[in-house]
This record gives structure tokens, sequence and C-alpha cells, in this order.
């Protein structure tokens, strides 16, 4: 599977945790709050290497032998339109896969897994539960989307097309994969068309979460991962729908759901991480994703609220080569701010992280969690409300991303970011670029420390001082 290609020099691991050291150390000279380098145990880095292997080494070739849901016994045409819903059937799938022989030998937790094929087709989902020990290999020219529900939507129906972990702390899932086999084209994919830097999705799955395609709701993610360890998501595409509502939940009036925004506008994050309610409060135990990587994603006509992402816990985490035109690209936020149980996005790596035409490419938002080690590397912005935001709930807030770097973040303003329009929730329209560089008073107590920066374009507002090469300051941008 192809790389998107950098718009930044990659640096070295070695040259990222000097960095890491130099910033740390500049900060606390500055009186910022900063935490203790930690260094990551034998057994995660094993395991983040185990992961890393299998998606810049693994072939995009489906297994030979492997389980087809198209398979007879199972009953579906591979025509969206003539299935309702594939979940039984991929359920089943599943269950004979794990019952024969035929092993994936190196899953994400290094251990074996059975693998089952979704060959070229459509095929509609509604909260697919994967269990241990699974590998779904999704084909090129395969399309995943929500089934249309026969009645108006409920607070206990799935919001995921597929799921990765439950709320049950005694039932972790292990070792699962969903990745992009072959390679093959689409008129869905022609809608990515011009792909940004030429980059090819040939190998990549898509997804459709757009309800102008499917009929189905708006509120729906590609898959939730609660309660998980040791899992890899990689090449898929997704398509979701960024229509400018004429109305937000802000409105007493306006006709929503579940989110903020009415049809057909998504009204949620494609991949969605989250602490289970069972976890406790900090310093937990939290039971959440673990050991795990998203890479090779490529999304389109994402939302102002919304976008590929969005992070509230998860420990170990790796996100590689992740694009999106609209929304947020990686979104570290912790979404409820006064839950009864706890919550904590700790040790992340990511790189290649892309926005175009959005909200920003990433986000630290704390609210009143407290995160720490978060290392981030080649981001780019282009034509986005902000390059980077790092917020909490107020200037008193506990909430804060200690011990985090971000290396390589080139910013380019233009005049078709996504706006927010105050005083809705969520609301937005098309206009020139914010600020490179957005800073709220609640995390002016720390702050991750930004390296080799730059930034160019049209923009309304200067950045608001942000650390960058251990100062802080709010650095001119070149027009």
């Amino acid at each position: 599977m192809k790389a998107a290609p950098r718009v930044a020099q990659t640096r070295s691991t070695p040259y990222r945790r000097q960095f890491a050291l130099r910033g740390a150390l500049l900060l606390a000279s500055l009186g910022l709050a900063i935490s203790t380098l930690a260094v990551t145990p034998a057994a995660s880095a094993a395991a983040r290497s185990r992961l890393a292997a299998s998606y810049t080494g693994a072939t995009t070739i489906a297994t030979a032998g492997a389980i087809s849901v198209l398979d007879r016994r199972y009953g579906l045409t591979g025509d969206a339109n003539v299935d309702a819903d594939a979940t039984n059937a991929f359920a089943l799938a599943i269950s004979d896969a794990l019952r024969s022989t035929l092993r994936f030998a190196n899953g994400p937790s290094g251990g074996p897994q059975a693998v089952v094929y979704v060959p070229e087709g459509s095929y509609r989902l509604n909260g697919l539960a994967l269990p241990s020990n699974v590998r779904l290999e999704i084909d090129a020219k395969a399309v995943l989307e929500p089934i249309v529900k026969p009645r108006a939507f409920t607070a206990a129906d799935p919001i995921q097309l597929i799921q990765l972990g439950t709320h049950d702390k005694a039932n972790q899932i292990k070792n699962v994969s969903i990745v992009g086999v072959n390679t093959g084209t689409s008129t869905l994919k022609e809608r990515a068309a011009p792909l940004y830097n030429n980059q090819d999705i040939s190998g990549y799955f898509t997804v459709d979460l757009d309800p102008v395609d499917s009929g189905a709701s708006n509120d729906y993610a590609f898959a939730t991962l609660i309660n998980v360890q040791d899992f890899l998501i990689s090449g898929l595409y997704v398509i979701q729908n960024n229509t400018i509502p004429s109305c937000t939940k802000a409105d007493a009036t306006c006709p929503v759901t579940r989110g903020p925004y009415p049809m057909p506008t998504t009204a949620r994050a494609a991949v969605v991480y989250k602490p289970s309610n069972q976890s406790g409060l900090p310093p937990g135990p939290f039971y959440d994703p673990t050991n795990g990587t998203l890479a090779n994603m490529y999304t389109i006509h994402a939302p102002y609220g919304f976008g590929p992402t969005q992070i509230a816990s998860g420990h170990n985490l790796t996100f590689t080569d992740l694009f999106s035109d609209g929304g947020t690209t990686l979104r570290l936020e912790t979404d409820d701010t006064n839950k009864y149980y706890g919550g904590e996005v700790k040790t992340v790596s990511a790189r290649g992280i892309v926005g175009k035409n959005c909200n920003r490419p990433l986000s630290l938002s704390a609210h009143k969690q407290a995160n720490s080690d978060v290392h981030v590397s080649d981001v780019s912005s282009v034509n986005c409300n902000d390059g980077l935001v790092q917020s909490a709930d107020n200037a008193t807030s506990s909430g804060t991303f200690l011990n985090s770097t971000i290396d390589g973040f080139t910013v380019i303003g233009g005049a078709t970011a996504q706006i927010p329009i105050s005083g809705t929730n969520g609301g937005w329209n098309v206009g020139t670029s914010t600020r490179p560089v957005s800073v709220t008073p609640g995390s002016l107590s720390w702050s991750a420390n930004v390296g080799h920066f730059s930034c160019s374009g049209a923009f309304t507002l200067k950045s608001n001082a942000f650390v960058l090469d251990g100062v802080r300051q709010s650095p001119r941008c070149t027009k």
C-alpha cells in the first residue's frame, strides 16, 4: 500500500526524541507545566513496532483461500440496493473463518488471525461487532455504507458500521484488523479528483457515509473503538457530506437527530476512539483503545464540526498519513467534560496529517481531561480556519496535553476555509483563514512545543502566542 506523499520533511525518530527533550527543558525554564519524560514500556514499544510493520510491510493482495462474505451460504448479492442489511451475513462469515484453519500469521499483537474477505460490491452494515483475532480484508472495489432504518432513529440504535470492543470492561477485544486489499477504481473514487499531491488511493476501500448516496442517517460513524487492544485500520477512503446546514442543534426548531446537524450534513466523525463507561475516574484504570494504528485514510466532504477522527481516550496509538478535505483531520478531543467515568489520551505518535479547505488539521482540545505524550510530525494546513488549536475549558481548567510536541508544521492560509458562525452549534461559512495557531486561555499553562514551523498566505488574525522552539511567541507569516 502506497503511503501519502509528504509536504514536509520527515524527521528521524532519534531527532524527534532529541527535539522533545530540548523542548521540555526549555518549557521548564519558562515555568510552564510539564511532566517527566516517560519511557514507553518495552511491551508497548514491541506492540507499536509490530503494528508499524503490519501496515508498511504487509501485502495489499487478498489472502488466498480466505472465506468470502459472498459465499452463497450467506445469501448476499453484493448489491446494497438488494441486500438491505449485510451485518448478519458478515457475522456468519467471521464465525466460519474462526472455525477454519486458515490464518494470517502476524496480526497486530503478533498472533494469528482468522481472515474474512469482502470482495467487490456494496454492503450495508449496522453495528457489526468484530471479535478477537479477526482480519477483515476489504477489496479496493468494495463499498461499505449504513443501513436505511425503517423507523425513526433512537438512542438505542448502533451509530457505527463496525464496532471494536464494547463498554464491558471484562470483555476486551484483541488482535483485530480492517485493511484494504487489491487495487481498483470506481466512480465514487473519482469524486476525490484532483487528489491531494497525487496521492494514490487505488488500494483503499470506500466507506460512503453521505446520506444523499445511501439514504441512511447522517449520524453514522464508520467505526467506534472502545475496549480494544492491538488493532489496525488501514487503507480507507471516506465520503462524508459537507452541506452547510441551514440550522444547528443550538436552534430549538432545527430537525436534528442526535448530532448537531440536520440531514444531510454528516453529524459524526468517521472513526471514534472512546473510553468504556466502566473506566475509573483518573488515575483509572481506563478501558479504551490501546496499542493500535490508523493509517492511510483519505476523507472528502467533511463538515466543519467533524471529519475523519475523534480521539476521546486511548493509549499507545499511532496515526499515519491521514488527509481530510474539510473538518478536523486528527481531533484529539475529550468530548464530555463532567463524566462519571474517566479517560486519558497518552502516548500518541502521528505523522503525515493534512487538512485542506478545513476547520483545522490538528486539534489538542483537553477540556478537563489530563493527557500527555502526544508527538506529531509533518502537519500541513492548506486553506483551513486554523492550522492548530490548543484549548481547554477555561483558564483554571485541569485539562492538559503535557510533554507534547509538533515537529514539521506548515500552514498556508487561503479563501476556502471553513469559518465558524458565532452562536451556532458547529455552523460555518466559507471564507478566509482565521489564524495559523489558535490558543485558548485554558491551555496557557501548557503548550505543545512546535518546531520547524512555517506559515504563509492570507489570514484575518495573527496567531495567539504559542511555544515555538521553546519560546512562547506569535510569529508573523509571509504573504
